[in-house]
């Protein structure tokens, strides 16, 4: 038994889940932004970013690719090569749609916010490319977290059958 693959395994799990619920959250909070007076919305925006990046954030954004990497070590390293191929298409998945996109996409169009009069006469033209982009974007984030969500599981299942 491989004690340490499954409780990785199942941190993954869990960390996936729970960073595919903030990024719909997130999409869902973004609705109720958008659907707010610009100034309103902008000052939302910017309080809720001066505050989002912390522990618990960081937690499930980084933990949701440390975990997968280690699952794909343990069952590696006992030859249980279709629950670390599983393993790895979840993390590749969270990698590429969630991991960096957030980097390279969401948290820049975040920070264009943080200089921003929310009194400014451009400021609605600004926050329409904004909520429209970063709401794209962070629905590609959820469908990759969901995938790789799905893939974890896809793994945990495949290590149960290797069990019997």
């Amino acid at each position: 038994m491989n004690t340490l693959g499954r409780c990785s395994l199942m941190c993954a799990i869990l960390l996936m889940g729970l960073i595919a619920g903030l990024f719909y959250a997130g999409s869902t909070a973004l609705l109720g932004f958008d659907a707010a007076q610009r100034p309103d919305a902008i000052r939302a925006m910017q309080t809720l970013n001066a505050h989002f990046r912390n522990w618990m954030f960081g937690a499930s954004f980084i933990g949701s690719l440390v975990m997968p990497a280690l699952t794909i070590i343990f069952f590696a390293a006992v030859r249980r090569w279709p629950v670390a191929g599983w393993a790895l298409a979840g993390l590749l998945a969270y990698l590429i749609g969630g991991f960096a996109i957030t980097l390279l996409l969401n948290i820049p169009l975040n920070d264009s916010l943080v200089a921003l009069d929310a009194n400014s006469g451009n400021s609605k033209a600004i926050t329409d490319a904004y909520f429209g982009s970063w709401s794209f974007w962070n629905w590609v984030r959820i469908f990759a977290s969901l995938l790789a969500l799905g893939f974890l599981v896809m793994a945990f299942r495949e290590e149960g059958r290797q069990e019997d």
